[in-house]
């Protein structure tokens, strides 16, 4: 067991490592710490002999077909501004290696203690090279965090989302007090850096702690408990709120909620506007879509997106092209059944990642964002494999 363990440690290093690397260090100016780290996450998934197993498996084939598809797009039918192929090539071998790694952990009994030890010490990582070019988190001047890392600051606080999710799973099936304090920290980090985005992580992870309860009533106690001292931290803490809350007050209201301090929402309402618009630009070329940027080419707001990724989708590749995309969802809800019966927790986790990354995807355009955006739905697919045996080693 020992050994075993030891050879899942690797893997997890290698998925750290590309984890660490998108978050921190993909920009043009730390470029090449980028490729150094991937490049080891490569060697090291290739020293594991993994790679001498890899199948052309449904998974491998979905990944294949919609990375080509955005390739293609983005080569001979782009619309308006840049394609920058290099990055979903580079996301592309990304993905693979997430999958080959996952995929080999998740065949041990102990994988979700890899998987939460893994994202929780990337997480670590990532808050502490923050904290070295940012300096302190509280006690500042009100700003948010994370604008020194890799992309902007919602990429930040939704990659740190994806990270809690598994370690506050494997925390509900393992009552590791330490695993608990890491995902609080890492979560209270992220709400720092003021996305919205960050609120749907934390209620989903409330969720999968109400899922190991084994007393329902006792389990809505502390849903209810849970949520109140979220709603607290974000409309009850200064801090939290002017970063946080405020956002939040001031898009229920332009949302039309009786919200007596809400003000003015120029995010909400120019969002709203982007993806009705996006939509009648859908129906002008429904199944194909008008080609890659055609919002940005069309849109009267100069935004270079809809903010939305099923919007983003619709436009640019239409209805074929979305639908490809959001099939390995769709298939797993057809699928549940049986992953309930012989994997109850990971099914109910599972469901929650689905979730999570439909709610975000009305929120954020993720499909050209880092590979990590693209942990949850492999995780997904990788149950898939391993309970209707589709080539699962």
């Amino acid at each position: 067991m020992t050994l075993r363990l030891n050879h899942l440690t690797i893997k997890g290093l290698a998925i750290l490592l590309i984890v660490y690397s998108n978050i921190c260090f993909y920009k043009l100016d730390t470029q090449a710490v980028f490729l150094i780290l991937n490049v080891i996450a490569g060697v090291i998934t290739v020293a594991s002999h993994s790679l001498r197993k890899v199948k052309l498996t449904i998974p491998v084939a979905w990944l294949t077909c919609i990375f080509l598809m955005f390739i293609i797009s983005g080569t001979f039918r782009l619309q308006a501004g840049t394609f920058n192929w290099d990055r979903y090539v580079i996301s592309y071998f990304q993905c693979i290696l997430f999958y080959i790694l996952i995929k080999d952990i998740v065949a041990d009994l102990e994988y979700e203690k890899v998987l939460a030890y893994t994202f929780g010490l990337a997480a670590i990582l990532c808050i502490l090279t923050m904290y070295i070019q940012e300096g302190g988190f509280f006690g500042r001047e009100l700003r948010s965090v994370g604008s020194t890392l890799s992309g902007n600051v919602n990429t930040v606080g939704m990659s740190f989302g994806i990270l809690s999710l598994f370690m506050v799973y494997y925390y509900g099936k393992s009552r590791k007090i330490l695993v608990f304090l890491v995902s609080i920290a890492v979560m209270a980090i992220m709400m720092l850096t003021g996305s919205k985005k960050t609120i749907v992580y934390i209620i989903a992870n409330v969720f999968i702690l109400y899922s190991f309860s084994k007393n329902k009533t006792k389990g809505k106690i502390v849903l209810i408990s849970l949520f109140s001292v979220v709603a607290y931290l974000v409309f009850g803490v200064d801090y939290y709120y002017e970063l946080l809350g405020s956002r939040i007050i001031d898009m229920l209201g332009q949302l039309g909620f009786p919200m007596n301090n809400a003000h003015y929402s120029y995010s909400t309402e120019i969002r709203i506007y982007m993806i009705g618009e996006a939509f009648q630009m859908w129906l002008q070329h429904p199944l194909f879509g008008g080609g890659t940027n055609y919002f940005q080419a069309q849109t009267a707001t100069r935004y270079e997106y809809s903010h939305c990724n099923v919007t983003e989708l619709l436009c640019s590749l239409g209805i074929i092209g979305c639908a490809l995309y959001y099939l390995p969802h769709i298939t797993f809800i057809k699928r549940l059944k049986k992953i309930v019966k012989e994997e109850p927790e990971a099914a109910h986790f599972s469901i929650i990642l689905i979730v999570v990354t439909l709610a975000i995807d009305w929120m954020a355009v993720t499909y050209s964002s880092f590979s990590t955006m693209y942990i949850p739905i492999i995780f997904v697919l990788i149950m898939m494999e391993k309970h209707y045996r589709m080539g699962f080693y």
